[in-house]
């Protein structure tokens, strides 16, 4: 059962977020303001703090889609929403998923992609340092390299999507002076996002490479994320594969391995 306490808090919380009458139960009013004027306080300034928090975690989704449309999707989703922990960092994650049910989103369905990308850009920035593996680590697998086990730096995240969200997020880079007009049929695209060491990287993919590292990711052995990767993508081949390896080795994707027995 809830303490009083606990009701209160409840109350409280569903006075800022929902604007439940209730509230004004609960707060005095103090002979210049009422209890209703003093919860708008409350709520102007949590919808405020959480707006701005979405700007910075999302510059790009604010960029694209202008302030007025921001600012009403911020709201809009901390009332379906609201955050559930007081540390700021672990709240966005499920913007993306809201996005794309968003009616006034459907136009620009390549905007929940383009958020999944920051969003992946700020857990790799959040995440923990590791080092990475080198070519000389896995000598002692070289006679058994199919039934070698490789595991991705904590920073990485693997994104798929059929719009060109990469070059989407690149062209709306400070001081980017490319072409800004991008094709949206020019997708799919497959990305990595990780922090190996100070900064964070978004590297482009193949499609076989998407697939090998992925198959990493949930724990198949390097032989069977090969097989999958070369399914998913004819060209990626055994000198493809090679050089993905070695790619990925020298810029600190993997931090450890183990050898499954057969």
């Amino acid at each position: 059962m809830k303490s009083h306490l606990a009701e209160n808090q409840q109350k409280f919380m569903d006075g800022v977020f929902k604007k439940a009458p209730e509230i004004e139960e609960i707060i005095k009013p103090n002979g210049k303001i009422s209890a209703a004027q003093h919860m708008q306080v409350y709520r102007n300034n949590v919808r405020l703090i959480l707006t701005d928090h979405f700007k910075k975690t999302f510059p790009v989704l604010s960029k694209l889609v202008g302030e007025n449309f921001i600012n009403q999707l911020s709201w809009d989703f901390i009332k379906e929403s609201p955050p559930k922990d007081y540390d700021l960092f672990q709240y966005g994650e499920n913007l993306p998923d809201f996005l794309k049910k968003y009616p006034p989103a459907d136009n620009h369905p390549y905007l929940a992609d383009v958020t999944r990308l920051e969003w992946a850009r700020e857990v790799a920035w959040r995440a923990a340092d590791a080092p990475g593996l080198h070519h000389e680590d896995l000598a002692k697998a070289r006679n058994d390299i199919s039934a070698l086990s490789l595991s991705l730096h904590p920073s990485c995240s693997l994104l798929e999507s059929p719009w060109p969200v990469g070059k989407i997020w690149q062209a709306n880079q400070e001081g980017f002076e490319g072409d800004e007009a991008i094709d949206l049929e020019s997708g799919p695209c497959y990305m990595l996002i990780s922090r190996p060491k100070m900064d964070v990287l978004v590297w482009d993919l193949t499609k076989g490479e998407h697939h090998f590292l992925k198959a990493l990711a949930q724990g198949h052995p390097f032989g069977v994320a090969a097989q999958l990767a070369q399914t998913a993508e004819e060209a990626f081949n055994d000198e493809a594969l090679a050089q993905a390896l070695a790619h990925h080795l020298s810029g600190g994707t993997f931090t450890d391995f183990t050898i499954k027995e057969t």
